[in-house]
């Protein structure tokens, strides 16, 4: 049995099939995301969005089918334009298809656009293979024998034979998957971020203009995926929760197994242990680890794995490699923005790995790194313009700061950055980790001949991994100016970014005293951060028990108080007492993770509505109120906190 089953799919499973299958799935997000940003974002009409997505997907398909899936040996341009009619006929057939099916499904029978879509395009999938393979690119009776014949020698491409040779490699992954899964298992549980109270409150529609706003597009598209196929918040945040893990999991095997691969080490049980942690520690860091949290959870560990695929490219000898890189990264700015920042520090150690010795080389890729970065935040930068016009809706001024205030800006969020860790970890414990590590840099080139040019690269590093969280909020005007963690996704990274380097550049392990202090360090903050993981997520769904807890007492007295006296609250107000706190009593202060929603002005109303599903309208609170709250210092939930005022509802935030 198990034998007729790798026969079977030896048979179908053919180079030609699972190449058609990726760049399928490709020419159908192409064809996927013009229609739904077209429907979504432009209100255009579904029949239209679907005639401009499928002629954008066809012209895709044509150049990636004939090169990458059939190859086709076409010669001249009497051949070549034969090939093009033939394919594109075969394409007309299944437009008519398609387009007729969404014509008569969704415009006619009125039945919702993403199923119907989405079906016929299983359907035309199918056809168009037919088409391509045995009418556009097909190939003569004797090449296809002859390709079957050397397609049935070569026993060693079929299933079983590939899993015994990457049985290693199939065990590493499934153990990342598996811990990747036990540390961000509470994040699989329904859990609230303060901007999850808006979506739970008004729907998704609020935030799908958000992200757009933003430039956000893939995130505002699986919204707009999820509203229309109606699936509730917390369902989204779980099925996105799963996803999370396994995009996570797999950057942290890609990233890994190209650095040992690179560096020709695949043999060495330390350096596959140290790499491997380090590789754990840029994907997953202090700063990435927000990214797990908010709304857009399924679509900013995408921003990271895209960031790392372009590096790693870059890095190759890949005939077009700096173009991919620039379309990977553009598309990882499009996710996340900061994400593509990983790029940089990455990339850079990655090519001094790859061209070490030659100077030449690495000053050359790293100036086409700064480009391929400075493309993707021009295109960001345009894209928020564009959607700012779109949507008469100015989200992000932009200015340009003088010289005090860009000394004032560094040096605000250079020490939230270095010293309080964006309010994550102990104190000075990333500054004191970026220390030890670079005392041990420094030791290894005085004990050795002085490469000056690898001081400059461990510099630029460092100081880059500061800088390039800094540089957007620059433009940003002061009174708008904050930072949190998930904006500087690079600095996070970047203690494991320079233990590669270490090892892989600088030749650590030639010192076992120093390659021991480095294993130390690296393995302590892979198992702090592994620590800080758990912590964080158990800390954030033990602040939204308490939200709960605390709202469901509210909406019993606001109940009591419109049976008391007829009237309705239909506005609320927010004030603070005397030494407001951020967090409730014996919780770590974890920033975003464990923030009381409650205990956010712009969310009070939110978390209320949320269990209450009336909304309310803002309302400004007196003067006299404000000032009798500002009299009081709660540590706890009161009554007190609570002032009725005919329609309103005054609130103190303690």
């Amino acid at each position: 049995m198990k034998e007729k089953i790798q026969n079977i799919m030896q048979k179908f499973l053919t180079r030609e099939v699972i190449m058609y299958i990726i760049f399928g799935v490709l020419t159908t997000l192409v064809n996927l995301v013009i229609s739904f940003v077209l429907v979504g974002a432009f209100e255009i009409d579904g029949s239209i969005s679907s005639a401009i997505g499928i002629v954008a997907s066809i012209l895709f398909a044509y150049f990636t089918n004939r090169k990458w899936v059939f190859n086709t040996q076409a010669k001249g341009f009497k051949e070549n334009l034969n090939e093009f009619w033939k394919f594109i006929a075969g394409r007309a057939v299944t437009m008519v298809i398609e387009q007729g099916g969404v014509m008569i499904f969704y415009g006619a029978l009125e039945m919702p656009f993403a199923p119907v879509k989405l079906s016929l395009t299983i359907i035309v999938i199918i056809l168009n293979y037919i088409f391509s393979k045995f009418f556009a690119f097909k190939k003569r009776i004797k090449e296809d024998k002859e390709e079957r014949s050397l397609t049935k020698m070569k026993n060693e491409h079929n299933i079983g034979n590939f899993i015994k040779r990457n049985k290693v490699n199939i065990c590493i992954l499934i153990g990342m998957l598996a811990f990747t899964f036990i540390i961000c298992f509470n994040f699989l549980k329904p859990h609230f971020s303060n901007d999850a109270y808006y979506i739970a409150s008004y729907g998704y529609d609020y935030y799908i203009n958000h992200f757009l706003a933003s430039n956000r597009i893939f995130s505002a598209l699986i919204l707009k995926i999820f509203l229309i196929l109606d699936i509730p918040f917390e369902k989204e945040l779980f099925i996105m929760g799963i996803v999370l893990t396994f995009v996570m999991a797999i950057s942290w095997f890609i990233l890994y197994k190209f650095v040992i691969k690179l560096i020709k080490r695949e043999h060495s049980i330390i350096h596959n242990i140290l790499i491997g942690a380090a590789s754990f520690l840029v994907v997953f860091n202090i700063c990435t680890a927000e990214g797990l949290l908010f709304v857009e959870v399924g679509t900013m560990p995408f921003g990271i794995l895209f960031a790392i695929l372009g590096a790693c490219i870059l890095s190759t000898d890949r005939k077009y490699r700096y173009i991919i890189s620039l379309i990977l990264i553009t598309i990882s700015g499009l996710f996340y923005q900061v994400t593509s920042s990983i790029f940089v520090l990455l990339a850079l150690v990655l090519i001094a790995i790859k061209n070490k010795g030659n100077i030449k080389l690495i000053i050359k890729d790293t100036i086409i790194v700064g480009l391929i970065y400075a493309f993707a935040m021009v295109v960001n930068f345009v894209g928020v313009k564009i959607w700012d016009n779109v949507l008469d809706n100015q989200f992000r001024e932009f200015t340009f700061p003088s010289i005090s205030v860009i000394i004032d800006t560094v040096l605000n969020f250079g020490e939230i950055i270095l010293i309080y860790n964006a309010g994550i970890g102990p104190k000075y414990w990333y500054l004191i980790t970026l220390v030890i590590i670079s005392i041990i840099f420094i030791v290894n080139i005085m004990l050795k001949k002085k490469d000056y040019f690898e001081i400059l690269e461990y510099v630029t590093l460092v100081i880059l991994s500061i800088l390039i969280p800094i540089i957007p909020i620059l433009a940003t005007p002061v009174d708008s100016q904050y930072i949190e963690p998930r904006m500087a996704m690079c600095f996070g990274s970047v203690i494991g970014i320079l233990v590669i380097f270490l090892l892989s550049v600088i030749k650590i392990d030639k010192n076992r005293i120093l390659l021991t202090i480095v294993g130390i360090i690296t393995l302590l903050n892979f198992i702090g951060i592994s620590i800080f993981l758990v912590v964080a997520s158990t800390s954030t769904l033990i602040a939204n028990q308490m939200d709960k807890l605390i709202a469901e007492q509210i909406i019993n007295e606001i109940k009591e108080y419109e049976e008391s006296t007829g009237e309705e609250i239909t506005s609320i107000g927010v004030a603070f007492d005397k030494n407001y706190t951020m967090y409730y009593n014996g919780q770590p202060a974890l920033r975003c993770f464990n923030v009381r929603s409650l205990g956010t002005s712009w969310a009070v109303k939110e978390v209320i509505t949320t269990y209450t599903g009336k909304g309310y309208k803002n309302v400004e609170v007196p003067k006299e109120i404000q000032d009798e709250f500002l009299s009081k210092d709660w540590n706890t939930y009161d009554k007190e906190q609570l002032v009725f005022d005919g329609e309103n509802l005054y609130i103190c935030i303690f």
